[in-house]
């Protein structure tokens, strides 16, 4: 998954008030639209990029075919004047980039490329005002530094209909992702995102349980190790304490980044699609096997990657594992059809249909044991926020609350005691195994 970067253009007061100098007849209806992108990306962390013109009040950085009308009639986009403020709806918070051009282009003479680069940024999404000329050379210039690129289409404007329309053909003609704002959020919310301070901050157990896993697998100096599922690189980092080289391959982007801090050589990928082939002495991975309902394919992928007699050690989710939390959404689901049906998107295997799934890939089982844990959680709400975005990516806002809290009320019965706090019903199938 490649990380992403949100680029609104142009939406200042200047541009998008009725009354103002330069106002775009049409850029009012899309304000609504940018908020719930920016609301998306701002709810992932991900970097916002707030792009803007400003011009010295002697026209002197103005561009030759503006410079006459700038002089002699109003001017805009001056510093320090209210025109030239981002509008109110969308104004940047602490944490996102303001970058000021006096160009079409985003990019021309800009530091909006360097930073983007910095950030390991390599996907952009353009909104804002207006088409024909800073939305069309912005996304121009940004396929040609390289960049994946989509255009929010609703999110978007110009003057009229009819040249809004022509300009989204020719961007779509250049290769360009050119998506409605239900379209995209809906794509957005399906991919697998990952907060890394907050999966640190209420999941840390993830990592410290799973350390006698690192002594299963038993790294050996000089070895080279796979981790599938690496995170944010802790257990990583164990396994290259103790010798071995890693790389890892998580699906979040996020996450990979954070990985990538510690020193941890990792990409973005799936087990499932796995390239490597006789390539590493063993592979490890920790609480990630449960997301992948093609477990076939990723043992497969797991013993093309090992090389002769390499060595494979794992835990994740056995069969009953929360099977209360489980239980609850379900409840849930029923009691609200508005919901859709529910779907469970975690395979929990038992300990014979995992020993012969592994068998039939050519896996020699040394190690395999179902292991109870019950393990301590802040809040379930908490965890929900996290682990339960397979299960509500559909919902809106509001149902994802009302779930929440539904799921809280029917879980503080079973899992939930003021001694001990919240304690989920954890099973972790544990294997290690050879490949013969």
């Amino acid at each position: 998954m490649k990380k992403t970067a949100l680029i609104i253009i142009d939406m200042q007061n200047d541009f998008v008030l009725p009354t103002a100098p330069q106002t775009i007849a049409r850029a009012e209806i899309i304000v609504p639209n940018i908020q719930k992108v920016l609301a998306s990306f701002r709810s992932q962390e991900l970097p916002v990029f707030h792009v803007y013109r400003e011009y010295r009040a002697d026209g002197s950085d103005i561009e030759n075919t503006r410079l006459n009308t700038f002089l002699t009639e109003q001017k805009y986009c001056v510093p320090h004047t209210k025109g030239c403020e981002i509008i109110d709806e969308l104004r940047p918070i602490e944490g996102e980039y303001k970058i000021v051009k006096n160009r079409f282009s985003g990019f021309m003479q800009t530091e909006l490329d360097f930073i983007l680069r910095r950030l390991s940024v390599e996907k952009i999404v353009v909104c804002g005002i207006q088409y024909p000329n800073c939305i069309r050379a912005t996304i121009f210039d940004g396929v040609a530094l390289g960049y994946d690129v989509t255009l929010i289409t609703d999110a978007t404007e110009a003057q009229t209909e009819e040249i809004a329309k022509a300009n989204i053909l020719d961007i779509k003609n250049i290769g360009v992702e050119c998506l409605t704002t239900e379209v995209f959020l809906t794509a957005q919310n399906e991919t697998n995102k990952w907060n890394p301070n907050s999966y640190n901050k209420h999941t840390a157990f993830v990592s410290q349980l799973a350390l006698p896993v690192v002594d299963l697998l038993n790294p050996k100096q000089g070895e080279k190790i796979l981790d599938v599922g690496c995170g944010e690189g802790t257990l990583a980092v164990e396994i290259e304490r103790r010798g071995a080289k890693v790389i890892g391959v998580d699906m979040s982007a996020e996450m990979i980044e954070q990985c990538e801090a510690k020193g941890i050589e990792a990409y973005v990928g799936s087990v499932t699609d796995l390239s490597y082939e006789e390539a590493f002495d063993a592979v490890f991975s920790n609480a990630t096997l449960h997301w992948v309902k093609d477990a076939q394919n990723a043992v497969h992928n797991i013993a093309k990657a090992l090389k002769p007699h390499g060595r494979f050690a794992c835990e994740f989710g056995a069969k009953g594992n929360v099977h209360s939390v489980v239980s609850a959404m379900e409840k849930v689901f029923e009691k609200h059809p508005e919901f859709g049906a529910f779907e469970n998107p975690w395979y929990f295997p038992s300990m014979e249909e995992y020993r012969t799934l592994l068998e039939s890939e050519g896996f020699s089982i040394e190690y395999i044991e179902i292991i109870p844990r019950p393990t301590p959680m802040d809040d379930i709400v908490n965890w929900l926020d996290i682990f339960a975005n397979g299960v509500t990516k559909h919902l809106s806002k509001k149902q994802f609350e009302t779930f929440k809290e539904e799921c809280r009320a029917i879980l503080k019965e079973s899992i939930y005691s003021e001694d001990e706090g919240w304690l989920l019903d954890y099973k972790r199938l544990r294997v290690r195994a050879v490949k013969i």
